[in-house]
């Protein structure tokens, strides 16, 4: 008669015929084709995500389009945007900063006659691996000459224009 602690090495030894294994890959398989279409639909979904480009003969056009060359470094592209009478010059803009990871989000235009301010809120990430962020207001303002809107003044991010020993 075989004693209680046969009966439990009996109970818990199990023949491995390989269905075991056999599974385990089936659901590892599963798992990765899973993984593999997210991953499909969410790189499809974030390159359908565009900016809405402003029309650029507007006042938001004109300042998204200052925006654009800010964060492009494009210094020629930037000054294109103000007003021909401005202290700003190219190389006031090649010593601009403006993390491209920020966003900008329009929050009012305010249009009377030939004058028009735009105000933007400006999100900064602020290093945190977490997805910290704080976030600025912003306002442009704008003149319309001869037939066209410029931003006049030193707009941001340049406050320093025209300044002697800097």
């Amino acid at each position: 008669m075989p004693t209680p602690a046969d009966a439990v090495a009996q109970s818990v030894h199990v023949e491995d015929s390989g269905a075991m294994r056999l599974s385990a890959n089936r659901m590892l398989a599963l798992v990765v084709g899973v993984v593999v279409i997210l991953g499909i639909v969410v790189a499809s979904l974030a390159s359908s995500w565009t900016v809405s480009k402003r029309d650029p003969a507007s006042p938001e056009g004109v300042v998204q389009a200052y925006l654009s060359a800010i964060v492009a470094h494009d210094a020629v592209a930037a000054r294109a945007q103000l007003e021909t009478t401005t202290p700003c010059t190219t190389e006031n803009f090649q010593q601009v900063y403006f993390d491209n990871a920020s966003r900008v989000d329009l929050v009012d235009v305010s249009t009377t006659g030939d004058r028009s301010t735009v105000h933007v809120r400006i999100e900064h990430g602020n290093g945190d691996p977490f997805g910290g962020t704080w976030t600025e207001e912003q306002f442009f303002e704008l003149i319309r000459t001869a037939g066209s809107w410029r931003i006049t003044g030193m707009p941001y991010p340049v406050y320093n224009c025209g300044v002697v020993g800097k």
